[in-house]
């Protein structure tokens, strides 16, 4: 009989937990409303956004159509400029072209220094003032083999340029008299050249002088013109220096060169009659008695002037600013940094007689000066 009862037991204990497990069906449906609502709800959100990014959309497209369309009438007129700007620059080349050209010429006119292959290039006129000290030395010779010394003619010189000095053939000093020898025959040939240039040659030997006197006058009138009259151009500011310049490198390569003549070369008259003063007054100093020398050394007279006057009244002026010589006068203190010392000790020296004068720009201003070539003096020592 237990079994019965058992299995009425467990056929209730089945049937109650079923239908604690049975749930409303209305509860169900309502939470399945619910979810379709809010399903609904969001499937409007997003038809309303896609709607909103379908307006976008076509709203973007119609700016980038416009866009496109700007950017292709911007390419347009971007190209345009691009050929302007081509043209411009290439006009602007040209220009810069002509302006460097115009530069230059201005440039030119506005240097006043020469190519270092130029013969008035300071560096070369500094050797050919060496080469022409040289020249002097040897036209005066150095008074040894085939010389006869004129002492009382060597002391009156002496004392002519200030010396007071007197020298006899047993106290005879060539040194000194070498150096006054020097000194003469350079002064002699300047003091030709002044002789010259007022109008002791005349017709086709007058050329060089009526040059110097005309170009004097035309720089004087520029330089006046200059100061004178208002303006800031630099052409004009340097055009009397640049003449200047151009007539005096003229003079200085052809300056009392020999004449031509109906096809015939025939030597200046400047130097014929100069040649002979020279020579003359020279053998009054010192005599060349062996005739072979004294032909070999009076043969140079003429080179000589020529060379001391294409130098020193020529190309002197050429240099900007012009070349200035000083002499140092009998007397004077020896300032050691402006005169040949080689290895002597000129403390407490003054000056005997200067054989050659000292040669360069600014020698007045110590800070600007600028030596070419060092004085050559004989001194006297006062210890």
């Amino acid at each position: 009989m237990w079994w019965i009862f058992e299995f009425i037991r467990r056929f209730f204990f089945v049937i109650f937990r079923e239908s604690t497990q049975i749930v409303d069906p209305r509860a169900e449906i309502q939470e399945k409303d619910l979810m379709i609502r809010k399903l609904e709800n969001e499937n409007l959100s997003y038809r309303e956004t896609l709607i909103n990014f379908q307006k976008d959309c076509e709203y973007y497209k119609k700016l980038f159509h416009n866009e496109r369309k700007e950017n292709m009438l911007l390419n347009s007129k971007l190209s345009a400029y691009a050929q302007k700007i081509n043209l411009l620059e290439k006009k602007n080349m040209e220009l810069k072209d002509e302006a460097s050209k115009y530069q230059l010429a201005l440039g030119n006119t506005t240097n006043f220094r020469f190519n270092d292959d130029d013969q008035n290039n300071i560096m070369r006129l500094k050797s050919d003032i060496d080469d022409l000290q040289n020249m002097i030395e040897d036209y005066v010779t150095s008074l040894k083999n085939g010389v006869e010394i004129n002492f009382e003619n060597v002391n009156k010189l002496l004392q002519r340029y200030g010396s007071q000095t007197k020298i006899s053939p047993h106290t005879q000093d060539r040194r000194l008299i070498k150096a006054v020898l020097q000194h003469h025959v350079l002064k002699e040939i300047l003091s030709y050249s002044d002789m010259c240039h007022e109008n002791l040659c005349m017709g086709t030997y007058a050329l060089e002088s009526n040059i110097i006197r005309k170009a004097d006058e035309l720089i004087e009138l520029i330089r006046r013109f200059s100061d004178e009259r208002i303006g800031t151009d630099d052409v004009t500011r340097v055009a009397s220096i640049k003449l200047r310049q151009q007539v005096y490198v003229m003079l200085g390569h052809r300056g009392y060169a020999n004449v031509c003549e109906k096809k015939y070369k025939n030597k200046h008259l400047f130097l014929s009659m100069f040649q002979n003063d020279l020579n003359n007054s020279m053998n009054k100093l010192r005599v060349l008695t062996e005739p072979k020398k004294r032909s070999t050394v009076e043969g140079m007279a003429e080179k000589l002037i020529q060379e001391v006057i294409r130098i020193f009244k020529f190309r002197f002026k050429v240099q900007e600013p012009i070349i200035e010589i000083q002499w140092m006068n009998y007397g004077t203190k020896i300032i050691e940094e402006c005169v040949e010392k080689h290895h002597e000790n000129f403390k407490d020296a003054l000056v005997d007689v200067c054989s050659f004068p000292l040669i360069g720009k600014n020698l007045s201003n110590h800070a600007k000066r600028k030596i070419l070539a060092l004085a050559k003096v004989v001194p006297i020592y006062t210890n």
